[in-house]
C-alpha cells in the first residue's frame, strides 16, 4: 500500500474516532475520581470523595429479609452495601459551581479535582445541600482557612437555622462556614429562590429540616442535584419507605423520597445525589407499585 494511501486511511479513521465521539454526547476525558458528562447544554464533572460500606443497621422501615435480599443482588457478602460520597461541579457562564464538599482533608475531593482539571480557585460558587459533615467538612482546608478562596457559599435559611441558631449542633457547621462569613461570601436562599441565573431551590425537607436540592436549567435536559435523597440505591429506590438512620424527620423524607423520585421520572430529569453510587448521575424510571428504578448515566 503507497503511502498516501496509508495517510488517507489513517485521516478517516481520526475523523472516524471523533465523530464517534461528538455524536456519543457523553464521551469525555474521564479519570478514576472523576466522570465528566453532558447535560443538555450543561456541562457536569462527578467528584468522588470518598467509598466506604453502610451497615444494614442503619436502614429502618424494612424488614431484615428484604435487606439481605437487596444485598445478595447487589453482591454484597457482608451486613453492609457500598457506600459513596460524591460532589458535582457544573460548568455555567459565571464560572465553575461546585455542588457539596466531601468530608474535608482526609478524603479525596480536592485531589480528583486537581485529576479533573479544576483548580480550587476554578470554584465561585459553592451551594449546599445541607450541614452534615459529609457535605461540608471539604469548605475548609487542614489549617481551617476557606479551600475555596474565590467562591461565594449559599445554604438554605432553614438549614442555617437548625444547625446555626442555638445549642451545639452547629459548631462543625460554624467552623466550617467562618471563613465565608467572615469575608461575606455566605448567603442564604429559600426552596423557589433563583440562586444563580438558570438554578432554582429545591424544598427537599426531611433528613434535615432544611435540605434542599439545586435545579439547573439544562435547555433539552435538566439536572436536578438532590443531595441525599436516597442513601443506599440498592435498596431505596425499590423501597422508597426505606429510612436512615440520619434523617431528621424520617416520615418527611420519605414523603420526599416518594415526590422526587415521581417528579424525576415524570420529567424525565438528570439527577445526581451525593450517595449514589459512583458517578452518582442518572435517571430514575417508574417500576411495578411504589417502586422505581436508577439507572447510571454511565
Amino acid at each position: 500500500m503507497k503511502s498516501y494511501q496509508v495517510c488517507f486511511l489513517l485521516i478517516m479513521g481520526l475523523a472516524f474516532v471523533i465523530s464517534f465521539v461528538l455524536s456519543s454526547g457523553r464521551a469525555m476525558a474521564q479519570g478514576a475520581g472523576f466522570y465528566k458528562t453532558k447535560v443538555g447544554n450543561l456541562e457536569v464533572t462527578a467528584i468522588s470523595d470518598a467509598t466506604g460500606q453502610m451497615g444494614f443497621d442503619l436502614l429502618g422501615g424494612l424488614e431484615e429479609s428484604q435487606i439481605k435480599q437487596e444485598a445478595v443482588k447487589a453482591g454484597s457478602e457482608g451486613n453492609y452495601f457500598p457506600s459513596f460520597v460524591n460532589a458535582f461541579v457544573v460548568d455555567l457562564p459565571l464560572g465553575k459551581v461546585l455542588v457539596d464538599t466531601g468530608n474535608g482533608p482526609a478524603a479525596n475531593l480536592m485531589k480528583n479535582l486537581t485529576a479533573a482539571g479544576i483548580a480550587p480557585e476554578d470554584i465561585k460558587v459553592v451551594l449546599l445541600t445541607h450541614y452534615h459533615g459529609d457535605h461540608i467538612r471539604g469548605l475548609i482546608d487542614q489549617s481551617g482557612k476557606a479551600a475555596f478562596p474565590n467562591a461565594t457559599v449559599y445554604g438554605a435559611i432553614a438549614e442555617d437555622k437548625y444547625w446555626l441558631g442555638g445549642g451545639n449542633r452547629g459548631e462543625e457547621a460554624q467552623k466550617c462556614l467562618s471563613p465565608y462569613e467572615s469575608a461575606e461570601r455566605y448567603k442564604l436562599v429559600s426552596p423557589g429562590d433563583e440562586v444563580l441565573p438558570g438554578v432554582q431551590v429545591v424544598e427537599l425537607y426531611g433528613h434535615t429540616p432544611g435540605h434542599v436540592g439545586f435545579l439547573f436549567k439544562g435547555g433539552k435536559e435538566d439536572f436536578l442535584a438532590w443531595g441525599d435523597v436516597a442513601h443506599i440505591a440498592y435498596v431505596q429506590f425499590k423501597y422508597p419507605e426505606a429510612t436512615m438512620r440520619y434523617d431528621v424527620d424520617k416520615s418527611k423524607g420519605v414523603e420526599v423520597r416518594k415526590r422526587i423520585f415521581a417528579e424525576s421520572a415524570e420529567k424525565k430529569l438528570v439527577v445526581a445525589g451525593a450517595h449514589l453510587p459512583f458517578p452518582g448521575i442518572g435517571r430514575v424510571t417508574k417500576s411495578e407499585g411504589d417502586s422505581y428504578e436508577y439507572k447510571s448515566i454511565e
